[in-house]
């Protein structure tokens, strides 16, 4: 009866064991087909879920969710990296099960997507810019607009220093703060003039997780942007 009574609980614990690394397991590969649907591409992909124990996922509850997203396109945005990380996420059972990530809500969440200067400008030319006339190039806590324009046959160089700004919940824009024309700066009211045909706006409302906009940096070459929990649409 002892020996029976034993193995049972031998035989529990490894199930029990087996559960608590196999329903994570299935959780991750299940958000990671919700994250690729969300995108056009993605080329390296990596889903963290931790939860204690595992069973509280049937109520849609995950201690802690990590993704991990490199070199992916979103509406035709190439975006170098996405890193989200979830604290005290609830999420639709059942949603996850068909491989869609619906996120009813979270403790906290902090996300960084990673821009980079030649995925930004492959963006530009589609969006703004067809004609590749200008080329934006990224330097320390700035960005600059650079190219060539023909007046009365003359070739004449534009330079467009100017910054990233948050503009909305999930949008970022270029905004203007000089121009220079041959080396010379023009008054302001000019620079409102050009701009106005160059306006350039990434929305980022189409990430693989609903993430408000609270912080954005510039480098060389790169735009980090930061984000927190926001409500889903």
């Amino acid at each position: 009866m002892r020996r029976n009574i034993l193995l049972a609980l031998i035989i529990a614990i490894v199930v029990a064991g087996t559960m608590q690394w196999y329903i994570p397991r299935v959780v991750e590969t299940r958000i990671g087909k919700a994250v690729e649907k969300a995108a056009d591409q993605v080329n390296y992909l990596d889903i963290d879920v931790k939860v204690t124990p595992a069973s509280k996922v049937f109520m849609g509850r995950i201690d802690k969710l990590t993704i991990d997203a490199k070199e992916l396109v979103i509406q035709g945005l190439p975006i170098a990296a996405f890193v989200a990380s979830f604290d005290g996420v609830w999420v639709n059972p059942l949603e996850v099960l068909k491989g869609e990530l619906v996120v009813q809500s979270v403790r906290q969440l902090r996300a960084t997507v990673l821009l980079e200067e030649e995925g930004i400008n492959q963006y530009f030319w589609t969006h703004v810019d067809p004609g590749k006339r200008f080329a934006i190039r990224l330097v320390g806590g700035f960005a600059r607009l650079v190219g060539q324009v023909s007046i009365l046959g003359r070739p004449i160089e534009l330079t467009l220093n100017g910054k990233f700004e948050i503009v909305g919940p999930t949008a970022i824009e270029y905004v203007p703060t000089e121009l220079v024309v041959s080396q010379t700066r023009i008054p302001e009211f000019l620079l409102d003039a050009v701009m106005q045909e160059r306006r350039f706006i990434i929305d980022l409302k189409d990430l693989p997780v609903p993430v408000m906009l609270d912080a954005i940096t510039v480098e060389r070459g790169k735009v980090y942007v930061f984000g927190k929990e926001r409500s889903p649409e």
